[in-house]
């Protein structure tokens, strides 16, 4: 298929014009517009795409899918990082969607293969790749267990990798994410990928229950946990084939500076934990160590203590090198009053962190009437005797 037609001069006009105004005003000025539903996955997808595809939003005949798809595909930063956690030569992509996990893989593989059955995302990745000059990737308009009943082998089995990215069922409604409410059943899946390949990448969004899959999913390997700018954006599982009770589990968050934690699974609770006053530093993890679950682990790693059984901050009388997550340098203790805290943030400007403690950052905020930004933080939670305390800090840059 071409998509050519959205890149004329009438209707690539059309879509620069409408930019300049909210998408739900250009929705209606596309009533009578017989391309009105691909005009709006442009308009959208040119919006989502900055920061998050930025080499998608510079290339000029980019086509975009449906909001849905563009939300669900990993950012560049993931698939970047995801491409080369495991060595091989072929990467078969079982779920291929808009293609970015796919265009990353075909940078450190000597081919992939993009398997996709939505015949309208089938084609905008085909168009895409041909935009990006991509050469390595061989795409099939397919379900990856009709692929997997024809598979004709080109490769030695060790130099296979499948990545399979699973998607909830619509109309699972647990609480719980579990790989067997996804499509496609990895669970079913996983013996016949076996057959072919030794090591199986599964892509799974950062609600699921780490403990959960790993006691599905049995043949993990290692856990990689992936958080940006300390926001957790997925959970990467490396299945070998062989049942690991102690996979490895990496935690790593990208920002200005790259942070990694890894640990062994079997040590999570291990260590008895004690519970300490509070000393010149706080530490808060990052969002990956705090899905991982380390908790105890982390004490027997670097040199802090923990303040309270639920309150997931620490404290040192130093500054941790290479401690994963941030530090901050107490300032003072104070009574959360407006009064109190008019005379350390006399411009109402601060950022709040609440852990464990009887209000949310937002509840405090808007009881002291106070806004987010500044230099200095509000760090709030409940020691390790139950009592609220309220600390005004400096963040210490490593």
């Amino acid at each position: 298929m071409s998509f050519q037609y959205l890149f004329e001069s009438k209707t690539s006009q059309l879509i620069a014009d409408l930019q300049t105004i909210p998408l739900e005003k250009a929705i209606l000025k596309l009533q009578n517009n017989p391309d009105k539903l691909q005009i709006i996955n442009q308009l959208d997808g040119i919006k989502r795409t900055k920061t998050k595809l930025p080499t998608w939003f510079d290339m000029p005949k980019i086509v975009y899918p449906p909001k849905i798809n563009l939300e669900q595909c990993s950012s560049e930063i993931a698939a970047k990082y995801k491409s080369v956690i495991c060595e091989g030569k072929h990467l078969i992509d079982l779920t291929g969607g808009f293609g970015v996990d796919s265009f990353y893989f075909s940078k450190y593989y000597e081919s992939v293969t993009y398997i996709e059955k939505n015949n309208n995302l089938f084609e905008i990745a085909n168009w895409n790749f041909l935009q990006l000059k991509i050469k390595n990737i061989e795409t099939l308009n397919t379900d990856c267990e009709q692929y997997l009943e024809n598979f004709k082998r080109k490769y030695k089995k060790e130099e296979i990798v499948f990545f399979i990215d699973p998607a909830r069922r619509s109309e699972s409604n647990k609480k719980l994410v579990q790989f067997a409410d996804c499509e496609p059943n990895i669970i079913a899946l996983i013996p016949k990928l076996f057959e072919f390949s030794e090591t199986i990448i599964v892509k799974a969004s950062p609600m699921h229950d780490i403990n959960l899959a790993l006691n599905e999913l049995k043949f993990v390997d290692k856990v990689h946990v992936l958080s940006v700018k300390n926001e957790c954006k997925e959970l990467l599982f490396i299945l070998k084939n062989s049942i690991n009770k102690n996979p490895e589990i990496c935690t790593i968050n990208i920002d200005y500076i790259i942070q990694k934690y890894n640990f062994n699974y079997i040590d999570i609770n291990y260590y008895n934990t004690e519970y300490y006053d509070v000393k010149k530093y706080i530490l808060e993890t990052n969002s990956s160590v705090m899905k991982s679950g380390a908790f105890k682990v982390i004490l027997q790693s670097f040199s802090i203590q923990k303040i309270a059984p639920n309150t997931h901050l620490y404290t040192s009388d130093e500054i941790i090198k290479n401690f994963p997550g941030k530090i901050f340098e107490i300032e003072s203790e104070i009574k959360l009053t407006s009064k109190e805290i008019a005379v350390y943030i006399p411009d109402n400007q601060i950022n709040i962190i609440s852990r464990n403690y009887i209000l949310t950052a937002d509840e405090i905020k808007q009881k002291l009437k106070l806004k987010d930004g500044g230099k200095k933080f509000l760090i709030c939670f409940k020691d390790q005797f139950n009592i609220p305390k309220s600390y005004i800090c400096s963040k210490i840059i490593i």
